[in-house]
């Protein structure tokens, strides 16, 4: 489902083929005002350490706390050991172990109030263990051994009192399939599956009673995907939402993304680990996606957080924390940020009003393109028209704050749009036309 990629346009090698202390060095170099405001506002502020370095774990966000353990430390060993950080006062407490032999690329999931955790692997066992989180007595209470094939590095969800794995590596291989665990009768149950190839570290995140799962790679290496699907947990169903678009650089949102957060309706993406680029506005770019218009809206230098592999993430409200994490220079963190999405939504809409009020949409036979008068003085936009098969069928320059393209010659249907001001792409969609 990926963006139209023209067939002159080489796409990129694995991100761990390009040394991140080099992007890092890069995005410390993004000294836009918009970065900076932000950074000002306190949008990014790092807190306490991690009591030591962390990545492939586990991680979850628990009655207003961040739990994080299990996976590799600082000299890439596994353990089991457990922590716990809180944001009030703003330091880690170390707490029991959790109770197996030791384990990483667990899955951890809070359902209704709950935490559970398991499954992982040790580097030549696939485990089946499941274990609920008591945190009033700092204790794991066995639930029944995982029935069927939920994997390891797969995308967790929580909706309507289940809780959801999607792809990752299985016992035997990576596989696209849907487990749905009931925590009522204590069991998993098969879904339907995702609609995307077999792959690790998709991302995952619900807004609106439906669930938003894709990108990531096949541990670290190609292929790199570029699609997400929507998911419905009532009908149990897969379909397609508009594909995050290309920049004009040529760099494409595709592989892991080591940080998502839903927040006021909308999704937003950072830190996708495949993208290649030396332009350090496509590295430290936040893609934003509104479900209402089926539309990504990106934001350049907006984000100073490194690429991180599998690093602690959970939400807690409108913040969100992250670090730790593993590079591609087999370095691994011990930082810790509080990301306050609210602040971050106020920070991109002053900084560049009016960019997540542009619309496209079709009735009859035109197409009508509003851009507000705020992105009208930012130089010239354009408007590229795609099929969804990624075949490009028209161009058009757009002047004033509304632009009616007639479309009456072409067949009904759902066709992708980018628009782009000053040659980047800053707001993309699909549209569907009807008469």
């Amino acid at each position: 489902m990926g963006f139209p990629i023209h067939n002159d346009r080489l796409r990129f090698v694995s991100f761990i083929q390009q040394p991140i202390h080099m992007l890092r060095i890069v995005l410390l170099s993004v000294f836009s005002c918009l970065l900076a405001n932000i950074i000002h506002a306190q949008v990014f502020t790092p807190k306490a350490d991690l009591i030591e370095p962390r990545y492939r774990g586990i991680s979850f966000a628990l009655d207003g706390k961040i739990y994080s353990g299990t996976g590799r430390d600082g000299q890439n060993s596994m353990d089991n050991a457990m922590r716990k950080y809180d944001p009030a006062t703003d330091q880690w407490t170390i707490l029991s172990e959790f109770p197996s032999s030791p384990f990483r690329g667990g899955i951890s999931m809070v359902i209704d109030g709950l935490a559970y955790a398991g499954l992982g692997w040790d580097g030549s066992t696939t485990f089946t263990h499941w274990k609920q989180y008591d945190p009033a007595s700092d204790t794991w209470i066995v639930k029944a051994d995982v029935v069927g094939d939920p994997g390891a590095y797969s995308g967790i969800f929580t909706l309507n009192g289940k809780g959801y794995a999607v792809g990752g590596s299985g016992a035997v291989a990576e596989h696209n399939q849907t487990w749905a665990y009931d925590p009522i009768a204590d069991t998993w149950e098969q879904k339907a599956d995702f609609p995307g190839d077999a792959r690790d570290f998709p991302f995952a995140d619900t807004v609106g009673g439906f669930a938003y799962v894709g990108l990531g790679d096949l541990f670290l290496a190609p292929p790199f995907y570029t699609d997400i699907y929507k998911y419905d947990p009532v009908a149990d169903s897969w379909s397609t939402i508009a594909p995050i678009p290309v920049s004009s650089t040529g760099a494409i949102a595709e592989g892991g993304c080591s940080f998502h957060a839903s927040y006021n309706g909308k999704i937003i993406l950072m830190n996708i680990m495949g993208i290649q680029s030396s332009d350090p506005a496509d590295l430290a770019t936040v893609y934003v996606y509104d479900p209402i218009a089926d539309a990504w809206t990106l934001y350049e230098n907006t984000n100073p957080l490194t690429i991180r592999e599998t690093p602690v993430l959970g939400q807690i409200g409108d913040k969100v924390y992250f670090g730790g994490g593993h590079d591609a220079d087999a370095m691994t963190y011990d930082d810790f940020w509080e990301v306050d999405v609210a602040q971050l939504f106020t920070g991109l809409n002053e900084a560049q009003p009016g960019l997540d009020q542009i619309r496209v949409t079709c009735a009859g036979g035109t197409m009508d393109v509003f851009v507000p008068q705020e992105q009208r003085s930012g130089g010239p936009l354009g408007l590229t028209l795609y099929s969804t098969d990624g075949k490009q069928l028209a161009t058009r320059a757009l002047s004033g704050t509304s632009t009616r393209i007639d479309v009456s010659a072409w067949p009904d249907g759902a066709y992708v749009y980018t628009i782009a001001a000053q040659g980047r792409a800053v707001r993309s969609g699909r549209v569907v036309l009807v008469r």
